[in-house]
């Protein structure tokens, strides 16, 4: 089963807004359009994944959204498998979290 299929069948509200209906899962903190194809097999996994609205989806791709969505995700799969997950991937320019308890 597809990723985003199985988990937008998990989690009906979205990490953002916290209403219900959750539609999509955005790519964050990494986005494909901001990465070459070759590296889409690191952003297409769970660690990367975040069930938002389609109200939210503008919001998504601000700081805020972003720092809202590692938050949600740290809580989701710990914070230093998070972390390692995120300090492994092999992008030359990685944006900071540590502002995100």
């Amino acid at each position: 089963m597809e990723i985003s299929k199985r988990l937008v069948g998990a989690y009906t509200m979205c990490v953002l807004c916290k209403a219900e209906g959750a539609k999509e899962l955005a790519h964050m903190p990494c986005h494909k359009r901001d990465s070459p194809k070759k590296m889409n097999k690191y952003i297409d996994v769970e660690e990367n994944a975040v069930p938002i609205g389609f109200r939210c989806k503008e919001f998504s791709e601000t700081r805020e959204g972003r720092l809202i969505a590692v938050a949600w995700l740290r809580n989701k799969f710990g914070v230093e498998e998070w972390n390692t997950w995120y300090d492994d991937l092999p992008f030359l320019i990685k944006e900071s979290f540590d502002e995100v308890g």
